[in-house]
């Protein structure tokens, strides 16, 4: 069992491997050394490490699923009720398939860090692969530990049973890893992507990210420095209007700091699980609705607020007939108007990092660094404000306590990245969870997921489970 399962492991990875082993003897080893040796070699095995990102178990849908499904912003008529109601365990199909897919993304990233450097070419560009390595296996581990807590810490290609097989490490360990990917990753990637379609990481996707991951580290005076690093010096605005973001048209553009890329060949496929149940709505001729919005969070915006635009309960159908949806559904990743890429999918990147985060985590830090809000962290969240309201009149005034602010910050995130997979890991790691979902089961266990049983399986008890699961 646990040779199937390294040699299923093995695969995700695309390399050619000794067959004869695994059947008799599970002493694997990568027989890749006439793969990765030229500049072409580096790129090709880059692109297959990108892949993940849009694949299923990840931004392609369960990252978003599993996320969406816990936060208090969502419900569920026709998903994963086991996840609305908090009653899920670690057999949840969903939650391993993000776990599988984090951690191929980890194996994939490892390859590029570790093998890159051995190949024939300039060594600008060998430097860059590996730059853009560390970037992606930063992001997998930060999902991996807001996620989860303490994982296991791979850092280094598998070539047997027994190096899958690690014991779970700190969650100081994880993000001490992280920052340094990042750190690496921010000093030698370019300021702009190296591809036409900005799928490629840039040091500004890696000092937004390494904000955000100081943020959750609780180090808040490091995540002042790099949220102010990218306000200040970076080429970022937020656009006009919040509807803007959305349009396929201004993808990578402006606001955007780092987007998972879909086409015409591979779209994405999260309209379906937001766009209400049907074959009726214009330009989407698929809905399941696995992921409304729920009428508590659909009313709770303040008056004049435009972020609400992007929810409605009614649309017109192919007939021309209003339908009423009797519950709000999210418009962020339908594409209204767009041309479909299939019955299924829509050409709409994912979001990753965009400015009015980076925004938001320097109001929120600079604010805890300080033990009170200074005038750039007014300044930071009320640009997001005036962009929702389209004017200043609703700013926050100066003031408020240290504790009036964050709770004013977590709102502005509650409502400028709905739908975006955020809000969740916001409850959880502000403490906030545990009151946040009256007449639900929530318990302190709740702060992060189940291990996957699969994973305790096939390390024989290795990989511990957490705590109250």
């Amino acid at each position: 069992m646990k040779t199937k399962y390294f040699f299923t492991l093995l695969l995700s990875l695309g390399m050619i491997l000794s067959c004869s082993d695994l059947e008799e003897d599970p002493k694997t080893f990568f027989q890749d050394a006439e793969f990765m040796q030229t500049e072409a070699d580096a790129i090709g095995a880059l692109t297959g490490a990108y892949s993940i990102l849009r694949s299923t178990g990840y931004y392609g849908l369960d990252q978003y699923y599993v996320s969406d499904m816990l936060s208090d912003q969502t419900v569920t008529n026709f998903g994963d009720s086991s996840l609305d109601d908090f009653v899920f365990n670690s057999e949840n199909g969903r939650i391993k398939s993000v776990w599988d897919a984090l951690y191929i993304g980890v194996n994939r990233a490892n390859y590029i860090i570790e093998r890159t450097p051995g190949i024939q070419g300039k060594q600008e560009l060998i430097d860059m692969v590996v730059a853009e390595g560390k970037f992606l296996r930063a992001l997998h581990y930060f999902n991996l530990v807001k996620m989860w807590g303490d994982v296991p810490l791979r850092t280094t290609v598998l070539t047997s049973i027994a190096d899958a097989n690690q014991e779970k490490a700190s969650r100081e360990d994880i993000y001490a890893q992280i920052i340094n990917d990042l750190n690496d990753a921010k000093s030698t990637l370019p300021d702009e992507p190296t591809d036409s379609q900005g799928a490629r990481a840039t040091s500004w996707a890696a000092k937004s990210l390494l904000a955000k991951v100081y943020l959750y580290a609780e180090q808040y005076e490091m995540a002042t420095q790099e949220a102010l690093d990218v306000i200040e010096n970076g080429p970022f605005e937020l656009f006009g209007s919040y509807e803007d973001i959305w349009l396929v048209t201004n993808e990578n553009m402006t606001e955007h700091i780092y987007q998972v890329q879909t086409n015409e060949d591979n779209g994405s496929g999260l309209k379906t699980w937001f766009a209400p149940r049907g074959t009726d709505f214009p330009g989407n001729p698929r809905g399941w609705f696995h992921l409304g919005m729920s009428s508590e969070f659909f009313n709770s915006f303040e008056e004049g607020d435009t972020r609400k635009s992007l929810l409605d309960t009614t649309y017109i159908n192919t007939s021309g007939e209003v339908v009423n949806t009797n519950q709000p559904f999210s418009l962020k990743y339908i594409a209204v108007g767009e041309p479909a890429v299939s019955d299924s999918q829509h050409n709409v990147n994912y979001p990753v990092l965009r400015f009015a985060d980076v925004l938001l985590i320097h109001a929120e830090a600079s604010a805890r660094a300080n033990d009170a809000p200074n005038a750039a962290s007014y300044e930071s969240i009320n640009r997001v404000r005036e962009r929702a309201f389209g004017n200043s009149n609703n700013n926050l005034s100066e003031g408020l306590e240290l504790e009036d602010f964050i709770n004013a910050v977590i709102a502005e995130r509650n409502f400028e990245f709905f739908a975006e997979g955020d809000r969740y890991w916001d409850l959880t790691r502000t403490g906030r969870f545990l009151n946040a979902f009256p007449g639900f089961p929530v318990e302190q266990k709740h702060r992060y997921l189940p291990i996957p049983e699969s994973e305790i399986i096939s390390s024989g008890g290795v990989v511990s489970q957490n705590e109250g699961w």
